[in-house]
């Protein structure tokens, strides 16, 4: 299956929610003028990050949740076959400030995903 028509347009969608909407044309997901995960993570303070309401997951935790899979979708797209057939899980992540620094403070994982997405234009039936 070739995907080279959906690249750009997932490439858009997962820009959008990560870097905002920049686009002066408008959103599809988010409102207009919306800043997107990684700026809205950079304004968060430590201990905001690290606030649980109603004993749920706080934001540094969810934040977390999102590198490891980012990681994983990283590894598909450059290795291809089923990253979640055998995890590389990194190191746990200790303080607040690295693990909200895991997706805010370092885009990398976010860049790579969309590069990773905008380059891949064929998809085997065995990826899905």
């Amino acid at each position: 299956m070739y995907s080279a028509d959906m690249s750009a347009v997932v490439t858009r969608l997962f820009a959008e929610l990560v870097d905002g909407t920049l686009d002066p044309r408008g959103a599809f997901i988010l409102n207009s003028g919306d800043i997107g995960l990684l700026r809205s993570l950079d304004e968060l303070s430590p201990a905001d990050a690290s606030c649980s309401v109603n004993d749920g997951a706080s934001i540094a935790a969810h934040a977390q949740h999102v590198q490891i899979g980012l990681s994983l979708m990283n590894r598909w797209a450059k290795e291809g076959n089923d990253p979640f057939a055998d995890p590389k899980w990194g190191p746990g992540m200790g303080d607040v400030r690295r693990r909200r620094g895991a997706v805010g403070a370092n885009p990398k994982p976010v860049a790579q995903w969309v590069a990773g997405v905008a380059s891949r234009a064929r998809v085997a039936a065995s990826d899905h």
